[in-house]
């Protein structure tokens, strides 16, 4: 992951106060030392984690997979598309909704928040980055860019503890 700059976390706050997720968005990710604009290329689509995977299992923190794992699912089985999930999973029609805005109006990521994976200790050990919010976006940018390097980096939020 590329830092850019310093993200003003009192914009962020503000953007995120009407946010469905806002108190986990602002009491997690906003309350760490330092937020980024950064950017994630396909390689960092292998290091990121989402909270769960193209089908209705729910998953504890140390299988959580990588974005790159959820794209390849899909790829194999775009069924997954038409499902529909309402638990804070990955749901296959926001998926598609996000798919077919990227192949009809470009590829415009809106935000999402990407965390360091260590904070939840038992969480999944391959990964280096968990995304807090946009998981839905990310996997969609995913399918419509098949991960092809052209089209990346893709602009994130990255808040944690750690100075780069």
């Amino acid at each position: 992951m590329k830092i850019l700059h310093e993200a003003d976390k009192t914009i962020l706050s503000k953007k995120y106060e009407q946010h469905h997720q806002s108190g986990l968005i602002i009491d997690v990710a906003l309350s760490k030392k330092y937020c980024y604009l950064a950017e994630l290329t396909p390689d960092d689509f292998k290091l990121t984690l989402i909270n769960s995977e193209a089908n209705s299992r729910s998953l504890p923190l140390s299988e959580y997979p990588s974005l790159w794992t959820v794209v390849l699912q899909i790829r194999t089985d775009p069924t997954f598309l038409d499902s529909t999930r309402h638990d804070g999973g990955l749901n296959g029609e926001q998926v598609a909704h996000y798919l077919n805005l990227f192949l009809t109006n470009g590829l415009s990521m809106g935000d999402c928040m990407i965390l360091d994976r260590d904070i939840y200790p038992t969480m999944n050990s391959a990964g280096k980055y968990y995304v807090i919010d946009g998981m839905h976006r990310l996997v969609g940018f995913g399918l419509a860019t098949t991960m092809d390097e052209q089209y990346s980096p893709v602009q994130v939020y990255y808040c944690t503890d750690r100075k780069p």
